[in-house]
Parts: C-alpha cells; structure tokens; sequence
C-alpha cells in the first residue's frame, strides 16, 4: 500500500540524490540481512535492490516511508525469486555440468555405470521421493497424473519434484549442496 508522503519532498536534483543516497545508506545492512535470510546469492541481491531502488523513484513522491517501503519490497521479490528457481531447475546447474551433458554419446560401458550410479542414489532416497522419480522420469507420468495417484494437489507435486531432483543431486554429489 502507497501512502502519500506530504513533507520533505525533493524539489531539485540534488536534493534527489541526497534524498535517494540517505535511503540507500540507511537500507542496504538491512536489505543485505534480509538477502542472507532468503539465501539469495549477492550478485542477484544487488540486482533485486535496484530494481527496488528504480520502482521507487519512479513513485517516491508518494511514498511515506520509502525504507520501509523498500524493505517490503525486496521482501516480495525474494519470494518471487525462488518462485522463479523452482519453475527453472536448470538455472540451478553449473556450466560444468551442462557442458557435459552436450558431450558426445558415451559408449555403453560408461552409460551402463551412469544409470547404475544413479539407481544406487535413488535407492538411497525416501521411499516417497523414489516413487515420484520413477512415476515422472522412467514412466513419463505428467504431473496431474501422479497427483492423481498419490492424492496429492498438482501444485504439490511440482514442488515435491523439485525436492526429490535436489535430493538425487545431493545423493550424487556426496552430500554437498
């Protein structure tokens, strides 16, 4: 919600850059805290606060309390940020990784040891995560199929799904996230 703020308003540009420098010195320990918080990787952060910082200027004029406002701000965003991941489980992969999977065929000794290196980290899964797995990857199951077999929300399996493929990638790695 946007209050109208009806006193202190910057009439010229440098008392603008005052007005703006003043709010980004008082935010940003709060908003750096506020990225630990959500896990947020700092290069991201610092894109989030701009963000912030731009929206602000555009209506600054209407806001009371524009580090209160910020901080509600960035708080969404965070929010919507890991909505975002979530709905990209690539983005989640190192270029390592994905520059391996453009590799050419391997023989089929070496894909044979794959797959199995990947069975023994499922087996090492709960047994909830194993059924999702091999319901969507080795049957092909969508995802309003397996909610419907698992009586669960459509919704709710995208998100367990996204646990389960962070849990096998957990198994894979040895533990390391």
């Amino acid at each position: 919600m946007i209050a109208t703020r009806r006193c202190s308003q910057p009439d010229d540009r440098r008392e603008t850059e005052a007005f703006f420098r003043g709010v980004v010195d008082r935010v940003r320990p709060r908003a750096l805290g506020l990225f630990r918080r959500y896990r947020i990787p700092p290069q991201d952060g610092d894109d989030l606060l701009q963000q912030a910082l731009l929206v602000l200027f555009t209506k600054y004029r209407e806001v009371r309390y524009p580090e209160a406002w910020i901080l509600g701000t960035l708080r969404n965003q965070c929010l919507r940020y890991w909505r975002q991941r979530r709905k990209r489980p690539w983005d989640a992969l190192d270029e390592e990784s994905l520059d391996r999977l453009r590799e050419p065929l391997r023989p089929g000794q070496e894909l044979w040891d794959l797959r199995r290196d990947l069975e023994l980290a499922a087996a090492r899964l709960s047994e909830r995560h194993r059924t999702v797995l091999r319901l969507r990857f080795s049957l092909g199951w969508k995802t309003e199929e397996i909610a419907s077999r698992l009586d669960y929300q459509p919704a709710s399996i995208r998100k367990i799904l996204s646990r389960c493929l962070q849990a096998l990638g957990c198994e894979l790695t040895g533990g390391e996230r």
